[in-house]
């Protein structure tokens, strides 16, 4: 990864090595999921990774609380079934826990029906910002300051156009 103005940029080869940062965390507790969740954009990458890694289903799930809130909570009602239900070990997954706002609303969102952590919902990111209001249970690279990650799948930013637009 290298440093330049208050910016960090994060190289594929610097996401495979967090990935098996991970896996070998996981490794080391004995966790293992039975199927892994995708927070869309940036956790989908490392999320099919992992998925290929444990050998287990991958499912994305729109949960954004900063590009745009868009929130897909039928998704995540099935998620919480699968953890609640029929006791599934779940893995959350998003490539920085900066605030953590995403993963604090996600898991908030989950508890609204008495869906504990205990019941097998854990959460994992790449990068994990010393500043964030959620500890993830897994996670690769701190952030020690205020420095932004540029990740190799982003682009400049750019203006979200909701879907319903594009298509007229």
């Amino acid at each position: 990864m290298s440093e330049e103005a208050d910016k960090w940029y994060c190289t594929w080869d610097d996401i495979d090595e967090m990935v098996k940062i991970l896996y070998r965390h996981m490794e080391r507790k004995k966790y293992k999921p039975d199927f892994i969740v995708g927070i869309s954009r940036g956790g989908l990458v490392p999320a099919v990774m992992l998925s290929h890694m444990f050998n287990v289903p991958m499912l994305p799930i729109v949960w954004s609380t900063r590009d745009f809130i868009d929130c897909d909570h039928e998704r995540v009602d099935e998620l919480r079934e699968l953890v609640m239900e029929q006791e599934k070990n779940v893995l959350i997954v998003d490539d920085i826990c900066d605030t953590g706002t995403t993963f604090i609303s996600m898991s908030e969102y989950l508890m609204q029906e008495g869906c504990t952590f205990a019941m097998g919902a854990e959460f994992a990111s790449l990068y994990v910002r010393y500043t964030a209001e959620f500890d993830p249970s897994f996670w690769a690279v701190e952030v020690p300051d205020e420095s932004w990650v540029v990740f190799p799948f982003e682009t400049e930013p750019q203006r979200h156009v909701p879907i319903d637009k594009l298509s007229k």
